[in-house]
């Protein structure tokens, strides 16, 4: 009985993660198509992607560890490539302050296209998700 609440649970929290994983992905592109637009700054919008990513990442290893605990190894190895990508996208960050780059106003248009791709590429993956999670659940 007591298996059968956690086993809900943890699998109402996998099903919450990955519909707000496709929230946040939805809500980005909409945010970077703006932002293309209105700033002239490609850094600003690295750093507000930076904070984004951050929650998610570690989102995304707590699911992780719940998909590795419950032993579902479709689930596992669809997540697995994505943690795997957070963990990369978080390491590959530049560790200096972008404010240092204000004054220079770099421009790289394709940067920004390269975010959206990224996002919507998320979006699609978090969809998939949570397919596979609610076939699951009911």
């Amino acid at each position: 009985m007591l298996m059968n609440i956690i086993n809900v649970i943890t699998t109402i929290i996998q099903l919450l993660y990955c519909v707000g994983g496709c929230l946040v992905s939805v809500a980005s592109v909409i945010l970077l198509c703006d932002l293309q637009k209105s700033s002239e700054n490609p850094l600003v919008i690295s750093a507000i992607l930076n904070k984004i990513n951050i929650p998610i990442f570690f989102g995304n290893i707590i699911i992780y560890l719940l998909t590795i605990i419950k032993r579902q190894y479709l689930h596992l190895m669809l997540i697995t490539p994505l943690t795997l990508w957070h963990i990369w996208k978080i390491w590959k960050r530049s560790p200096y302050n972008y404010d240092f780059y204000e004054s220079t106003k770099i421009l790289r248009r394709d940067e920004n296209k390269k975010y959206i791709r990224e996002w919507i590429f998320k979006g699609g993956y978090y969809s998939m998700m949570v397919i596979i999670y609610s076939k699951e659940f009911f």
